[in-house]
C-alpha cells in the first residue's frame, strides 16, 4: 500500500516537473512569440574595433570598442548577440540603447556572453517605447578577436529543455514533499525498524554521497592541483606523500632539500628577510608551507592521515595516493558517521524523536559543519580537518552507544577512545573533545562508579590507554623533530607571516569572533549574488585573514538554536543531555579562540568548531519537537524547521559559486558557472 502511494506521488511530481520545465522555465520562449517582428539591424563598427575577416573583428582600442546596431526602429524587447572569441569562451559586454524616456541613451548594464552556453546569446531588454539603436561595448583588452553572427532584435527565443534541471527540480519537489508537515516521516519514530525507513535512509544518504562526489571534482583536482605539484607551482599540495615516504624510511624530516642560503637568513620565518636572503642574495628558491627547522624541511601536518591512508595505499598499489581522493573518502565516511552520531543521540536521550527530524538534523549536522569548503578544495590543508571531524564524530558515536541494557560495552569504549585519540596526530586542537567523556559518562562516573573506582578500573583503562599510547607517540615524534614534546611545528611554517613572533593579543578576539560568527553575508543582486565579505577593521595589528564567506551564524542561522540550551536547562537535564550540549558549545568557543590566536581567520577553520556548535544546537531542537507535540504545534514546528534546514543547506552549497574564492568555478570551469546561471534564472 505504501509503495503504491509513493508511486502515485512520484508520478504527480514528475508531471509537475515537466509542466514547470516546458512552461515556467521556458517562459522567455512563450513571451518572445508575441514580440513585434523587426528587420535585421546594420552592424556599424566604431574606431575601437577593426574588421579582420568575414564576421571577424579585433579590439584595437578598448576604450572605444563599440558596435552599433542601427537601421532599425521599434520597441526593442530582446537582442540576439552571438559572440565567439578566438581564444577563450567569455566576452564581457555593456549594452546601451535609447528609448522614449532616454533620447540621449541609457546604459542598460553589463552582461557576459559565453560561447559554450547558447542561452547567454539571448538578452532580454527592458526599454520604454520606441528605440532607434543599440550600442554594445566589448569590454576586453586590445588584441581580443572574435567572430560575430548577425545580431537580431526581437527574435523568438528557442525552447531550452534541460534534463539536468528537470532532475534537480524533481529531486527538490520530492524532498519538499517528503519533509512537508503532513508527511509520514514525522508520524513514525526514528527507529529504523521498517523496510521503507531503511530504504529511505539509504536513498537520503546516497543523495549526500553523490553530492560529495560531484563537489569533489568541480575544480578538476587531477589537473588544477596535480599540475601545481608536478610543475613546482605549489609542491605543498603533495606534502602528505612526502611525509609518508619519509616515515617509510624511518625518518621524521622530509627528503626535500632546503636552500643553503636559508640557513644564513637572520630570521627565515620573516617573509622579507627570507626573500632577500634566498632569492635576491642567494639566487635560490625556497618552498612555501613547509616547516623549516635547523636546516631541514618537515611537515607540520599530523602524521596520522599519512599512516592510515597514504602508506597503505602506496604499499598496496606501488603508486602515490592523491590527497583530494583521501579528502573525498573521509568526507563520505564523515557523512555516514554524521547520520550515526545523530541516531545514537536520539536513540539514547529522546525516546519519541520522529524519523523526519532525525533525517533533517543529520543532514544539517553534515552540511553545517562547513565540509563543503574542505571537499571542494580537497588539498593538504583540508585533510587534517576532515579526518579529525571523522575521527571525532565516530568516536563520540561509539562512546554514546557504549551504554546498552544497563551496562557499558567495553569494545565501544576502547574504539571510541582510539578514534578520538587519533585526532592528536591530525588536528591537535580538536582533541579537546576527549573531555566530552565526562558529560557522556557523567552518571557512570558519579552515581554508578563504573570509572575511577576499583570495579571500574578496566573501563577507565580502556578509555585512557589509547590517549596515552597515541599521545606519547606524538610527544616522541615532536621531540624528535623540534626538541620539544609539545611543539607540533606549526610555528615553523614558511608562510606569508612569521608565526614564531605572532604572540597572544587579546584584542584579536574581538575581530576574530565577529568575523567567524557574526559577519553578515555580502549579497548583491547580480549572479552569483554571494561574494567574499569585507574584513576591513579598526584593529591596528597583524591578523592573518584569508577569504571569508560570512559568519557561521549568517550561513547556518539554525545553529543559533544552541542558545536555547540555557532556556531549556531543566528539561535537558531530565533527559541527561544538558551537560553534553553545554560542553560542546564551550569546546567550540575554545577551539575558535585558539584558531584566532594561533592561525588567524580562514574559511576552512570554521570546520574546526562549527560541527560542535551544530551539535549543541541539534539537542535543543530535538527538545523543541517534544514541546511542540505537547502544545499541538508540531506541524508548524516541522514546517519551520524543514524550511530553515533547507535554507542553511542551500547557503552552504551556494558558497561554491563565490567568484573571488580560491579555485573559483568562474576561472576553472566557466561554462559550468554560467550553465548554472541559466538553469536557475530564466
Amino acid at each position: 500500500m505504501v509503495g503504491k502511494n509513493i508511486l502515485k506521488v512520484l508520478i504527480k511530481i514528475f508531471l509537475i516537473t515537466v509542466i514547470l520545465e516546458i512552461i515556467v522555465f521556458n517562459f522567455r520562449h512563450w513571451e518572445s512569440i508575441s514580440f513585434p517582428q523587426l528587420k535585421k539591424p546594420i552592424v556599424r563598427v566604431e574606431q575601437g574595433i577593426e574588421p579582420i575577416g568575414k564576421n571577424q573583428y579585433k579590439v584595437v582600442n578598448t576604450d572605444e570598442a563599440y558596435l552599433d546596431l542601427v537601421g532599425v526602429r521599434g520597441n526593442f524587447k530582446n537582442l540576439y548577440f552571438n559572440c565567439q572569441p578566438e581564444t577563450g569562451i567569455i566576452t564581457n559586454v555593456t549594452i546601451m540603447a535609447d528609448d522614449a524616456a532616454n533620447s540621449a541613451g541609457l546604459n542598460l548594464g553589463d552582461e557576459v556572453i559565453v560561447s559554450t552556453v547558447s542561452r547567454s546569446n539571448f538578452l532580454r531588454l527592458h526599454l520604454n517605447g520606441v528605440s532607434n539603436y543599440i550600442r554594445i561595448k566589448i569590454n576586453e583588452q586590445n588584441g581580443f578577436s572574435f567572430f560575430l553572427d548577425d545580431p537580431e532584435i526581437n527574435v523568438v527565443v528557442p525552447m531550452f529543455i534541460s534534463w539536468i534541471r528537470m532532475c534537480v527540480v524533481f529531486l527538490l519537489l520530492v524532498l519538499i514533499k517528503t519533509f512537508s508537515p503532513n508527511s509520514v516521516v514525522y508520524a513514525e519514530r526514528m527507529t529504523i525498524d521498517k523496510i521503507w525507513k531503511k530504504c529511505g535512509l539509504i536513498i537520503f544518504i546516497g543523495l549526500h554521497i553523490v553530492s560529495i562526489l560531484f563537489i569533489s571534482q568541480l575544480i578538476l583536482p587531477n589537473k588544477s592541483m596535480q599540475d601545481a605539484i608536478d610543475n613546482g607551482g605549489w609542491p605543498a599540495y603533495g606534502q602528505y606523500n612526502e611525509l609518508s615516504d619519509a616515515l617509510e624510511k624511518g625518518q621524521v624530516f622530509l627528503d626535500r632539500k632546503p636552500p643553503k642560503s636559508l640557513e644564513n637568513a637572520t630570521n627565515p620565518y620573516d617573509g622579507a628577510i627570507r626573500w632577500n636572503s634566498v632569492v635576491v642574495e642567494g639566487n635560490e628558491h625556497f618552498d612555501l608551507d613547509y616547516a623549516y627547522f635547523e636546516g631541514r624541511y618537515y611537515s607540520y601536518f599530523g602524521p596520522v592521515p599519512a599512516i592510515l591512508f597514504f602508506i597503505p595505499y602506496k604499499l598496496f598499489t606501488g603508486t602515490q595516493c592523491r590527497t583530494w581522493d583521501v579528502v573525498t573518502l573521509c568526507t563520505i565516511l564523515f557523512c555516514l558517521a554524521s547520520f550515526g552520531l545523530i541516531y545514537v543521540i536520539g536513540k539514547r536521550y529522546f525516546s519519541n524523536l520522529s524519523y523526519g527530524i532525525y533525517l533533517l538534523m543529520s543532514s544539517f549536522y553534515f552540511w553545517g559543519s562547513a565540509v563543503i569548503y574542505l571537499v571542494y578544495t580537497g588539498n593538504v590543508y583540508s585533510l587534517p580537518i576532515i579526518s579529525s571531524l571523522l575521527f571525532g564524530t565516530l568516536g563520540l558515536t561509539m562512546w554514546i552507544a557504549a551504554r546498552k541494557d544497563g551496562y557499558l560495552r567495553k569494545q565501544y569504549l576502547l574504539i571510541g577512545s582510539f578514534l578520538i585519540a587519533l585526532i592528536i596526530g591530525s588536528r591537535p586542537q580538536l582533541a579537546i573533545i576527549l573531555f566530552l567523556a565526562f558529560p557522556i559518562f557523567g552518571k557512570e562516573i558519579i552515581e554508578e562508579r563504573e570509572f575511577f573506582s576499583k570495579k571500574g578500573v578496566i573501563n577507565t583503562l580502556l578509555v585512557i590507554i589509547p590517549f596515552l599510547i597515541i599521545g606519547c607517540s606524538m610527544m616522541w615524534y615532536n621531540y624528535a623533530r623540534f626538541h620539544s614534546p609539545f611543539d607540533f611545528g606549526a610555528n615553523y611554517n614558511l608562510t606569508s607571516n612569521d608565526m614564531t613572533h605572532r604572540g597572544f593579543i587579546f584584542d584579536r578576539f574581538f575581530l576574530g569572533v565577529f568575523c567567524y560568527l557574526l559577519q553578515p553575508l555580502n549579497i548583491s543582486p547580480k549572479y552569483p549574488f554571494m561574494h567574499i565579505v569585507n574584513t576591513s577593521n579598526d584593529y591596528l595589528g597583524f591578523t592573518n585573514i584569508e577569504f571569508l564567506f560570512g559568519g557561521f551564524f549568517a550561513i547556518n542561522t539554525l545553529a543559533l538554536c544552541c542558545l536555547l540550551v540555557f532556556k531549556m536547562k531543566k528539561k535537558l537535564k531530565e533527559h541527561g543531555i544538558y551537560a553534553i550540549s553545554v560542553a560542546s558549545m564551550v569546546m567550540a568557543i575554545v577551539i575558535m579562540l585558539l584558531d584566532i590566536q594561533m592561525a588567524g581567520l580562514t574559511q576552512r577553520y570554521m570546520s574546526d568548531f562549527g560541527w560542535l556548535i551544530i551539535l549543541s544546537a541539534i539537542i535543543p531542537i530535538f527538545m523543541l519537537e517534544e514541546i511542540a507535540k505537547e502544545h499541538k504545534l508540531q506541524k508548524a514546528f516541522w514546517q519551520i524547521l524543514s524550511m530553515l534546514t533547507g535554507v542553511c543547506v542551500c547557503l552552504n552549497l551556494w558558497t561554491l559559486l563565490i567568484p573571488e574564492r580560491y579555485f573559483s568555478l568562474l576561472s576553472i570551469r566557466p561554462t559550468l558557472f554560467y550553465v548554472i546561471k541559466y538553469l536557475l534564472f530564466f
